[in-house]
């Protein structure tokens, strides 16, 4: 869990932040800490690629993050795999009506 007050890493169960030395209120840090993995998730399943290059970086330093990343990118990659495949056979569908 992070600060949010500071954004040093403290422990879940602190209620003072070590770094500045202010009150936590758990669950204000616990919805600093998800917004920011919406826009990553959103980013990886949009951008597959970056969500891999965001698997790399954060893979020594924040675990969960990494994770994240990966798994949703492997989504994003999933979901064009399927958008691409069904544009294939709208396409071909329309050619066979049009030339018959």
């Amino acid at each position: 869990m992070r600060c949010p007050h500071c954004g040093a890493k403290v422990d879940k169960r602190s209620t003072i932040c070590i770094e500045c030395g202010r009150r936590i209120d758990n669950k204000h840090a616990e919805n600093i800490k998800k917004r920011p993995m919406f826009f990553t998730r959103l980013i990886s399943f949009i951008l597959p690629v970056f969500g891999f290059i965001l698997y790399i970086i954060f893979r020594e330093s924040d675990n969960e993050k990494a994770k994240v990343c990966f798994r949703w990118s492997i989504y994003g990659v999933i979901t064009l795999l399927v958008v691409g495949v069904l544009f294939f056979f709208f396409w071909i569908y329309i050619l066979i009506n049009v030339i018959t």
